[in-house]
């Protein structure tokens, strides 16, 4: 019977006939977080992704390699980069983490339909099922951001043929750039020979199905984000290498923007109104600090999860941050990122060196 290929955004699918004898389910939420039973929030009830579980292994450290929907989904299916929670304890915050809660409820009783009709047609011993989200969720330090909030997703992979691992936590670090080389590597599919504006194309990422097996010593992701909204441009560029979290905000002498149905909602406007009142804001930011940062952002996540002490500045850390700077340009020139020479240079590659300085006193 021919393979299916089986994306599903909340309840939406597409359906793509393979011939190769394999299926492969993947499901992304909206927005989605760590709502559930399985990574240990008590407070949503969600029986079918905690079914599903039990037959997946349960990723702790994966991540979106961009924190906005359409770019993550377009980062998910190419496999190509695009280029614990803390939320103020007000009844605003509270209600728009109830309506979070519901829609994530409404996803769990999609996605029980979704796996009842792929045992009901005889393939839920033939499927690679892959749960996950596009980005971070809707609140402060959220999405569009690179902060551990706006970049880390649920992961559940979950494959007949590797029962070994069934219900196990991983700690390796996955990234959502790695499912289309899992995918590729469940159907024994090279990736095509091709080159865009005369570059040779690479995927970035790493097939998980060795994850399924064994654990794997994988350490480091990358995330990038431009904007969410047309104007919502912020290019920002991160990697995190085991505890280490480097974030480079190219705009960092602007005020970070706020997308337009985050700014309506009622967590932002109890924030905007308290701030402006003078009143606590119970949040471990203001709004100062959330709309200006600093050009790099270096935090020891084993330390401070919460990330509010930059290190960039600590010469106890200079050597960790020049090796994180290191990486993460290494990563920016391997995937022809044209924002590697800014905000202080300009890429030219007609011109050596082909960063060419703007002398704009950055």
């Amino acid at each position: 019977m021919d393979s299916l290929l089986v994306y599903c955004w909340l309840l939406y699918s597409v359906l793509v006939s393979s011939g190769l004898g394999r299926n492969v389910l993947l499901i992304i939420g909206d927005d989605a977080g760590f709502e559930t039973g399985i990574y240990n929030n008590s407070a949503i009830q969600t029986p079918h992704i905690n079914e599903l579980a039990k037959r997946s292994l349960i990723f702790k450290n994966a991540f979106t390699s961009v924190s906005s929907c359409s770019p993550s989904r377009g980062a998910i299916l190419t496999g190509l980069p695009q280029v614990p929670y803390f939320i103020p304890d007000t009844p605003s915050a509270r209600a728009d983490i109830a309506a979070q809660y519901t829609t994530v409820g409404r996803m769990d009783q999609g996605l029980g339909l979704i796996l009842s009709e792929l045992r009901s047609f005889g393939h839920d011993n033939d499927t690679l099922v892959i749960f996950s989200s596009d980005n971070g969720i809707p609140f402060p330090n959220g999405r569009t951001n690179l902060y551990w909030s706006g970049r880390a997703e649920p992961l559940l992979i979950s494959s007949p043929h590797y029962p070994e691992r069934w219900g196990q936590f991983s700690e390796s670090f996955a990234s959502l750039l790695d499912i289309t080389p899992t995918v590729l590597d469940w159907f024994s599919i090279q990736y095509p020979n091709y080159k865009i504006f005369d570059k040779t194309v690479q995927l970035s990422g790493k097939s998980l199905l060795p994850a399924l097996e064994s654990e794997q010593p994988w350490t480091t992701v990358f995330g990038s984000q431009s904007h969410h909204e047309i104007t919502m441009y912020y290019p920002m560029r991160s990697v995190q290498h085991m505890q280490y979290l480097l974030v480079h905000n190219l705009n960092f002498k602007m005020p970070f923007p706020i997308d337009q149905d985050f700014y309506i909602s009622a967590t932002y406007q109890d924030l905007l109104n308290r701030t402006i009142s003078g009143l606590p804001t119970h949040w471990f930011k203001s709004l100062h600090t959330y709309y200006y940062r600093d050009r790099w952002e270096l935090y020891d996540r084993l330390k401070d999860p919460e990330e509010l002490v930059n290190l960039a500045v600590d010469p106890s850390y200079h050597d960790i941050l020049l090796s994180l700077q290191q990486m993460l340009n290494k990563w920016q020139w391997e995937t022809s990122d044209p924002w590697i020479c800014a905000p202080d240079g300009v890429l030219e590659e007609k011109l050596k060196p082909e960063c060419c300085p703007l002398h704009n006193e950055l």
